[in-house]
């Protein structure tokens, strides 16, 4: 893995000699990772637009599948078996790291098109429990073929998602989100509220 690290550190350099970079005024990791993530998104809203999703609805819609499997009665409609746990939105907003403002934003539009039920929950009177319906599954069924189609063509450079160099990329991306969550989470349990 070392001979792979310093191959990468070496092509570092070579990629930015070789496209004009000063190397004192190469962009910041920062701005590299924002780069990067407004692409993808915007390539992702564009390969989902005629199913009528956005990056963050889609995003929304794969966790839910993920989640659970939906049941239908047959009329249809969507229903979660009585011993599994209602996904709710406020799980939906902590898993995309969104405000519970979007995530409820989010799931009245994907209610709206049909693509999941929202119910209360028993026990709870501010919880609502998110679950997809037929409907939500066919699509993402769908957009997930999308995406997946797109992430190979954006890391083509890389071989592929599962090369090493895929592999070391998604190890990287979920070392920096999980060492800011901890941070983020850190720093709330050390605050003074005084």
């Amino acid at each position: 893995m070392l001979a792979f690290w310093q191959g990468l550190a070496v092509f570092d350099v070579h990629a930015d000699c070789n496209h004009g970079h000063d190397m004192r005024h190469r962009p910041s990791l920062g701005a590299l990772v924002w780069s990067l993530s407004l692409r993808w998104r915007n390539l992702t809203d564009r390969a989902l637009a005629d199913l009528g999703l956005t990056h963050a609805q889609f995003a929304a819609l794969d966790l839910l599948g993920q989640s659970s499997e939906p049941a239908f009665s047959g009329s249809g409609q969507a229903h979660t078996p009585s011993s599994a746990p209602p996904f709710i939105q406020s799980h939906l907003a902590r898993a995309l790291d969104i405000s519970p403002i979007f995530a409820s934003k989010l799931a009245r539009a994907l209610e709206r098109d049909g693509l999941i039920a929202r119910a209360s929950v028993a026990g709870d009177a501010r919880a609502r429990g998110l679950v997809l319906t037929e409907r939500g599954s066919t699509v993402l069924r769908q957009a997930r073929s999308r995406v997946a189609a797109l992430e190979a063509r954006l890391v083509e450079p890389l071989g592929d998602s599962e090369t090493q160099a895929g592999l070391a990329m998604r190890i990287l991306l979920r070392t920096l989100i999980a060492h800011e969550n901890g941070a983020r989470e850190q720093g709330l349990r050390g605050a003074s509220w005084r």
